[in-house]
């Protein structure tokens, strides 16, 4: 007759250990101060979303001053850029509209030197002749006796 031996043998696994837990005593935890950004892999997702809440906040930030830069009629059609919040959502000849920069340049046609830079955040180049007269005087101490510019460079009544 056998007998049941309670020892284990090679081929039976050992009995699993029955775990103790205990209450934590609140006295004894010890809060760790984490911010949600130190947790949160450079990688993940949530990082990318963060991001975008982020640039569309400031688009609408800008809403108040793109909308004050359009005439009464127009400030429903005010645009922001949700990439970069000082550029403006300006027409392009294909038709479509971008975020982007109205870069002015000054040349002195002779030789080709550019003699004043300018950029700005409008979609026209209206009124942009007197900025550009002025950033032409202060690099080259003159102003040329001829200007070619285009049609809308003018403002109305100069």
């Amino acid at each position: 007759m056998t007998t049941a031996n309670s020892s284990t043998t090679a081929d039976q696994a050992p009995a699993p250990r029955q775990l103790r837990l205990r209450r934590a005593n609140r006295n004894d935890v010890v809060p760790v101060p984490a911010r949600l950004e130190d947790l949160v892999p450079e990688d993940h997702l949530a990082r990318l979303m963060w991001d975008m809440v982020a640039r569309l906040e400031a688009a609408l930030a800008e809403m108040p001053a793109v909308k004050a830069a359009k005439k009464a009629a127009d400030r429903d059609k005010a645009r922001a850029s949700s990439t970069d919040r000082k550029a403006r959502v300006i027409k392009m000849p294909d038709g479509g509209y971008r975020p982007a920069y109205n870069w002015q340049f000054g040349v002195e046609l002779s030789h080709f030197v550019i003699t004043g830079v300018d950029v700005v955040n409008t979609g026209s180049d209206k009124a942009q002749m007197e900025p550009m007269v002025d950033h032409v005087l202060t690099r080259t101490q003159c102003l040329p006796r001829d200007w070619l510019s285009d049609g809308g460079f003018q403002a109305h009544g100069h």
